[in-house]
C-alpha cells in the first residue's frame, strides 16, 4: 500500500529509507551492467537479409517488366539490432532501412506499398515464426528517392536454457514467385 507516512514516524525510518535507497541505487547501477555483460558473452542471434530478397521492383501492370511501367524499386539498405536476454528469452530489437526509387510510371504524387518479412529461425534452422510488414513509401512531384526506418522487435522464447545466438533471425521483400525471378535476371 502506498500512503504518507506520519511526521512521527519519520525520524525512526529515515536512516532504514536513506540505506535502503542507497542499497536500491547501488544495486540498479551494478545489474544493467552485469545483464549486458551476460547478454554480450551469450551472443545474440544472427541477423541477416535473405539472399535474393533484398530488393523488389513493382510494376504498374501485372506481368510487365517494362522500366517505363515501373512503379518502384525499392532495397533493404541496411539494418542495426542489439538483444537483451531476461525471462528465458531473448528480445531482439532491429532497426531498418528501406529505400524507394520511384519509377516512370509514377506521374504525379502517389503512394506505394511494399511488404517486407521477419522470420525467427531456431537452432536447426526451422522457421518458428515469421511476420509480414508493409511500408508506404509516398512519392511527392518532385521527390525520386525516399527512406523509411522501420523499427521491430522479436522476443524468443528460448528453449532448454540455449543461448540465442544459436537462432537467426532473417529479413527480406516478400516476393511472389515472379518478382523473385525478376530479381534473379537484373
Amino acid at each position: 500500500m502506498i500512503g504518507r507516512m506520519s511526521s512521527i514516524a519519520m525520524p525512526r525510518c529515515k536512516a532504514l529509507w536513506l540505506i535502503g535507497t542507497a542499497l536500491l541505487m547501488s544495486g540498479c547501477a551494478l545489474v544493467p551492467q552485469e545483464q549486458a555483460v551476460a547478454d554480450r558473452a551469450q551472443g545474440c542471434p544472427e541477423t541477416a537479409i535473405v539472399s535474393g530478397a533484398e530488393s523488389i521492383t513493382l510494376f504498374e501492370s501485372e506481368g510487365s517488366q517494362d522500366l517505363s511501367d515501373m512503379l518502384l524499386r525499392s532495397t533493404l539498405v541496411e539494418f542495426t539490432g542489439e538483444c537483451v536476454y531476461e525471462n528465458e528469452a531473448v528480445t531482439v530489437d532491429l532497426a531498418l532501412i528501406l529505400a524507394g526509387e520511384r519509377g516512370p510510371a509514377i506521374s504525379q504524387e502517389q503512394s506505394v506499398s511494399v511488404d517486407y518479412f521477419v522470420a525467427v529461425l531456431d537452432p536447426e534452422k526451422r522457421i518458428l515464426g515469421k511476420e509480414v510488414f508493409t511500408t508506404d513509401f509516398i512519392f511527392s512531384d518532385r521527390r525520386t528517392r525516399v527512406l523509411s526506418r522501420e523499427e521491430l522487435r522479436q522476443v524468443i522464447p528460448l528453449e532448454n536454457a540455449r543461448s540465442g545466438q544459436f537462432y537467426s533471425v532473417l529479413m527480406g521483400f516478400q516476393l511472389t514467385d515472379e518478382q523473385r525471378l525478376y530479381n534473379q535476371g537484373s
